[in-house]
């Protein structure tokens, strides 16, 4: 390879296309291990899962499940409604 000052304005530009990309990847892996040592560090879906369960055992999920569905229709109802009277 070249020294960096016998180098063409355009194998520069390749150079720091192609180093760029490589920083690019090295920063998208290092916010991949992030989120995944976050999850790891608090991973709630056995919890979930758990409380699920108990909730079924206990006759709770159905009624639950049926609550938030309504609830989230009210709210999407709410938010149509808001976007009618904008305009």
């Amino acid at each position: 390879m070249k020294n960096d000052s016998a180098l063409t304005d355009d194998e520069r530009n390749d150079k720091t296309s192609h180093l760029s990309i490589l920083i690019h990847e090295e920063e998208r892996k290092r916010e991949s291990y992030r989120i995944e040592n976050l999850r790891r560090r608090h991973n709630w879906l056995p919890f979930i899962v758990e409380m699920l369960k108990a909730y079924a055992t206990q006759g709770l999920l159905v009624p639950a499940v049926d609550k938030a569905v309504v609830a989230k229709e009210a709210e999407k109802k709410r938010e149509t409604d808001k976007k009618r009277k904008r305009i």
